[in-house]
């Protein structure tokens, strides 16, 4: 992907996240759109960019719940002020 056409892509998901701030339902995003697993940095790196795209969730792949640092995803989110839901597929 261009990087023209990645940047049209951030600004229309963040122009609809911002539209669906104004409804009372909370539109999230996988965090499979931004990262390929949930490591301490995939973390960090997935949570930001869904706050920078303007979404109030992010959904987290626990498709092996023991490796996932709760302790460091929770700062994370809060550090954020994001809302996270878990899954175990897809």
């Amino acid at each position: 992907m261009l990087p023209e056409e990645e940047q049209h892509i951030k600004e229309r998901l963040k122009q609809e996240a911002t539209e669906m701030k104004q409804s009372t339902h909370t539109l999230g995003v996988h965090a499979l759109v931004w990262v390929g697993g949930w490591s301490k940095a995939e973390c960090r790196e997935a949570i930001t960019k869904t706050v920078q795209a303007g979404f109030q969730m992010i959904e987290i792949p626990a498709l092996d719940p023991s490796s996932i640092d709760t302790a460091d995803t929770g700062k994370v989110l809060a550090e954020n002020g994001l809302k996270a839901a878990c899954s175990l597929g897809i």
